[in-house]
């Protein structure tokens, strides 16, 4: 196969979908308009500490993801987090970031960063990719979209005809917001049982202790992540609103009356799937376009894996 493709979106199911691809063949281009790739796995640096602030772990049951997994473990780019095993599932995390085992998944596929597209077109018969700044990158074969159905349905809006059911598949499904809370504490905090804990009380659903982490170097570090109702409640809220209401909820749940050195705020618009579409991914074979993500069958990474090769199954078929 020599065909071209151009995936947008370099979040999990992007990077799968990428992946695939170029095993099977085909010229890949993948372009993402943030400065790194990893979607919802991400990390940020405040004053000394380090926060995973999005995708928490993966527990995968697929055994080509699981593989995939061992693999990063023995180069060095993904380590076992057992305090996040459940029901006999093992639990993975990226080393030193999430988002470092879709690096190394992406090696010699052309990576395009910083490269928000915002327009598509068909020109004899090929796909034109337009970015903010008004350049044009192609043509292309076929693509394939990765990203969250909302911006997905507005990048289908600006294509001629766009094929019905990827429209109506963008409008069928729903993720809800996430507010994030990012602590970081010296000297760290004398506390046990929270380095993964789900929380059943108040605004609060998950606590991590970041620093537990293989490769998370630095001062002891937290992550919050709010409700999907206290989120979607308080969506319009600052961040220093947001951190009045969560850091004493923090110290409700922890016991903790210390007083971080650092306290951050960040909100996922569109963070959990809340309805899904019940298919792997969504393809126009004439068209040669499709669309792929967690919302197109669950609600974790495993699902925007998955959803990433299927629909690298789909259109990659005759490239």
């Amino acid at each position: 196969m020599s065909g071209r493709f151009a995936v947008v979106g370099a979040g999990v199911a992007g990077v799968a979908c990428a992946r695939a691809l170029a095993d099977a063949g085909w010229r890949v281009a993948i372009h993402e308009r943030e400065p790194r790739i990893g979607g919802r796995l991400a990390q940020c640096h405040q004053e000394g500490a380090v926060f995973d602030y999005g995708g928490q772990f993966v527990r995968p049951r697929d055994p080509v993801l699981k593989a995939l997994l061992e693999a990063g473990v023995a180069a060095g780019v993904a380590a076992r987090w057992p305090a996040a095993d459940r029901d006999g599932v093992a639990a993975y995390v990226g080393r030193p970031t999430m988002a470092a085992p879709l690096e190394a998944l992406l090696h010699g596929i052309e990576t395009r960063t910083g490269c928000q597209i915002v327009r598509l077109s068909r020109d004899g018969g090929s796909w034109w990719l337009e970015d903010e700044g008004g350049a044009r990158h192609g043509p292309f074969d076929r693509v394939g979209l990765a990203l969250p159905p909302v911006i997905a349905g507005q990048l289908l809006g600006t294509v001629e005809a766009p094929p019905e059911a990827l429209v109506a598949a963008t409008a069928a499904a729903a993720l809800a917001p996430c507010w994030a809370l990012l602590l970081a504490f010296d000297p760290p905090l004398d506390l046990h049982g929270f380095d993964a804990r789900v929380i059943d009380e108040g605004p609060l659903a998950w606590i991590a202790r970041n620093t537990t982490k293989r490769g998370r170097q630095g001062r002891d570090s937290w992550t919050a992540h709010a409700t999907q109702d206290w989120s979607a409640a308080h969506l319009e809220l600052s961040p220093e609103a947001v951190l009045e209401q969560l850091v004493p909820a923090f110290r409700a749940v922890t016991g903790t009356a210390d007083v971080p050195f650092h306290a951050g705020a960040h909100c996922w618009r569109q963070a959990q799937v809340t309805r899904a579409l019940g298919v792997a991914a969504v393809h126009d074979p004439g068209a040669g376009l499709g669309l792929c993500g967690d919302w197109c069958l669950s609600r974790n990474v495993e699902a925007a894996f998955l959803s990433g090769r299927a629909l690298a199954g789909l259109l990659g078929e005759g490239g």
